[in-house]
């Protein structure tokens, strides 16, 4: 059962509203309730997408912390094998040669691996020079 609700309307929009429901051959009542469905209906889509655009941007950002988590946990792992395994070439080293003669031979292995990393890095630029921006 419909329910009566009296509605105070400009006057140019009561006209328009009247035209309007003369036009498409409805009564005024029913042009009037499908007109505020229609809205209603709008707003509760946006309050619904409004919902899940928040759900969904919280979960990206969520599995993009675990990752970047995940990413320094490896990189720290890696900068201790990496120090491990220097510190076994070097004692090798020294076994075969000398202490003196190991360490140069270290020495030199970092300047040409920074001077390739240097390197690597500048392409990277020139190939991508904005690199990876935020896009929100």
């Amino acid at each position: 059962m419909k329910q009566q609700l009296t509605v105070h309307l400009d006057p140019a929009l009561a006209d328009y509203a009247r035209g309007e429901s003369a036009r498409l051959g409805v009564s005024l009542s029913s042009l009037i309730e499908r007109l505020l469905v229609l809205a209603l209906e709008s707003e509760m889509g946006e309050r619904t997408y409004r919902m899940a655009e928040a759900g969904v941007t919280a979960a990206i950002d969520r599995a993009i912390q675990q990752q970047a988590n995940r990413l320094a946990h490896l990189t720290a792992h890696t900068a201790i094998n990496a120090g491990i395994a220097a510190e076994l070439a070097v004692a090798l080293i020294a076994q075969a040669t000398s202490p003196e003669q190991a360490r140069a031979l270290r020495d030199q292995a970092r300047y040409r691996a920074a001077k390739r990393l240097k390197e690597k890095l500048n392409v990277m630029e020139t190939e991508h020079p904005k690199g990876i921006q935020d896009s929100r």
